[in-house]
């Protein structure tokens, strides 16, 4: 009787972590589509993919868990399993790729310097000459290396989050380019993630007041506080299910728009900013009808 309590415990826990975890619903809910939904090969093959990578990293997240779905540039904050909210986000292009990995949070600055990295530093800051330099407040440190000054113009915004044991120099950050959120083909970075909502993620987190937050950032001083080791899960995936069953395909690195590799000199109004993200994708797949969801999995 003993053994039975035993066992009847360590189910019970086990089903309640799997009801908390994100990553195992998104497990459940694309392998229910895939087992009772009409897909194409396309189709499959992408859940399968996405699948394989979530069950890698499905083990113990913790309460609170931020998922950056790199292919469909967005960002999932859940808490005891339930999707809070979500944000628009600009990832690494497909040079700079953002890593996939299990990342957890360590220290919030606001009003950041940025360390530009050599090769930045070497291919784009140095050619454009002091004048530039000046206007956009980096400074150079020696050796071809730059430091841009906090401030309005600073490529990390008024705000950056950094990670523990960052093997990648990555970082998660504000951006003085808000327009390019409204984009959607946002696989145009160096690899950092910059959100949308960084407001309302770190008020989230820290349990501060959006105006708290926003009183940092607009601050003359830059100030550094740790964060909570939330977790966050990077992770390339072309398919995934919404809260309301829905389920989605992302093209990824190959959605980019035609123009994607013109210089930017064109008069012309329509510069990719119109592109549809899924058209490409249905395209590229060959098999797709435009604008298809499949609902998959009620939660």
């Amino acid at each position: 009787m003993k053994i039975l309590y035993i066992c009847l415990a360590l189910f019970l826990a086990s089903n309640l972590n799997a009801r908390s975890n994100p990553i195992t619903q998104q497990i459940a809910a694309q392998n229910a589509a895939l087992k009772n939904h009409p897909l194409s090969q396309a189709e499959r093959r992408d859940m399968i993919e996405t699948i394989r990578k979530l069950r890698r990293v499905h083990g113990n997240l913790g309460s609170r868990v931020i998922v950056v779905n790199i292919a469909a540039a967005m960002l999932y904050v859940y808490e005891g399993g339930e999707q809070l909210f979500q944000s628009r986000i600009v990832v690494g292009d497909e040079y700079s790729k953002t890593p996939e990995w299990v990342a957890v949070m360590d220290s919030v600055t606001f009003r950041p310097p940025w360390k530009v990295p050599m090769s930045i530093a070497r291919n784009e800051i140095a050619p454009e000459g002091p004048g530039y330099w000046a206007k956009y407040g980096f400074v150079p440190t020696g050796k071809g290396g730059f430091v841009q000054k906090p401030g309005s113009e600073n490529a990390l915004g008024l705000v950056a989050i950094s990670f523990k044991n960052n093997k990648y120099s990555v970082l998660m950050h504000d951006t003085p380019y808000k327009e390019d959120f409204r984009d959607d083909y946002r696989a145009i970075g160096h690899g950092c993630t910059r959100v949308e909502k960084i407001v309302q993620l770190i008020s989230y987190l820290k349990g501060w007041s959006t105006g708290q937050v926003r009183a940092y950032m607009n601050g003359y001083e830059t100030k550094k506080f740790p964060m909570p080791g939330v977790k966050v899960v990077f992770i390339y995936a072309k398919s995934w299910v919404d809260p309301d069953g829905t389920l989605r395909f992302f093209s990824g690195y190959d959605g980019k728009p035609a123009d994607y590799y013109e210089d930017d000199d064109s008069e012309e109004e329509d510069n990719g900013n119109n592109y549809d993200y899924k058209e490409s994708y249905h395209n590229y797949a060959g098999e797709r009808e435009e604008g298809r969801q499949v609902v998959a999995f009620a939660w």
